[in-house]
């Protein structure tokens, strides 16, 4: 502009050698530049270019939503390069990730449902028709046989896998605690005693009934607590008053109908069994025919 050069003159290209590509480009638009050189989900060499989808959303919130831009091609976009050009995109990638708009946070889902504006700083539903998510994970309550052919699914259904197999993570349930409390020990000792057998990677999670045994289990050293067949509202209480680095998962017979009811309550994560157990079988055959010249 000071020396009186054009701005359709001028267009900007940069690479993101410093996580700062997206905002080098959109300086340059606003100080005369008419362009920005983007690639489709910042592909390019070296370290790559600025997103093109990510430039389209910058230039929304600079200049406003344009009524004769599609925004909702950016989701078909990311759909066409999974499927057809072979792109792997992450799972967080902003704005077409899988799960770039799923929350796993328990006092997020809960400001989600109580107001949307907080937690998602923009309609992602109405710009790039993504309707906002709360993770839903699946159970060992599989198959025979199956179990990874399942699981899969889940993954693929947009739903996360809980634990495979038994070695994936310690549950102490209440069977288990009641016959080591019949041999004197305490709930405390309990997890104390599976911290100290088990890998130093494994969590150990305590299935619980109450908002009592819950508090007595977060003081007893457990990573993971399964409130298991509690009402929304014990559920409540127990994650205002369980300390925030535990772990909190909803269990007992929740359905995909109960799963905003038990959102609410801020838990951590949400185990449906049913996805897995109760899914409806597929009546299908293959067919061959005799192709006629």
């Amino acid at each position: 502009r000071k020396v009186g050069v054009p701005s359709e003159w001028m267009e900007w290209h940069g690479h993101n050698d410093f996580h700062k590509v997206q905002s080098n480009a959109a300086a340059a638009w606003l100080y005369g530049c008419c362009a920005a050189n983007t690639s489709i989900f910042g592909v390019g060499e070296r370290t790559g270019n600025p997103p093109l989808e990510a430039m389209v959303v910058e230039h929304a919130q600079l200049k406003g939503t344009n009524s004769g831009i599609n925004y909702e091609a950016i989701t078909e976009l990311a759909e066409y390069a999974t499927k057809e050009l072979g792109f792997d995109l992450a799972k967080n990638y902003p704005l077409v990730g899988r799960d770039f708009n799923v929350t796993r946070a328990g006092i997020h889902a809960d400001g989600l449902l109580k107001n949307e504006e907080i937690y998602n700083c923009f309609d992602t539903q109405k710009l790039l028709n993504r309707r906002v998510g709360v993770a839903i994970t699946d159970t060992r309550k599989t198959l025979p046989g199956l179990r990874a052919l399942e699981k899969y699914a889940v993954l693929m259904g947009g739903g996360q896998n809980h634990r495979l197999h038994l070695g994936d993570g310690i549950l102490i349930k209440d069977n288990h605690i009641a016959a080591l409390e019949a041999l004197g020990m305490s709930l405390k000792d309990i997890v104390a005693k599976a911290k100290r057998d088990a890998p130093q990677s494994l969590k150990v999670e305590v299935e619980v009934g109450t908002v009592k045994e819950a508090l007595d289990a977060a003081q007893a050293g457990a990573d993971v607590i399964m409130l298991d067949n509690m009402s929304p509202d014990e559920m409540k209480q127990a994650v205002e008053l369980l300390p925030k680095p535990v772990k909190i998962e909803a269990s007992g017979g929740i359905k995909l109908d109960d799963v905003r009811l038990v959102a609410a309550t801020g838990v951590d994560a949400i185990p449906v069994g049913a996805i897995t157990h109760s899914a409806k079988a597929l009546d299908f055959s293959l067919e061959l025919e005799e192709k006629i010249p």
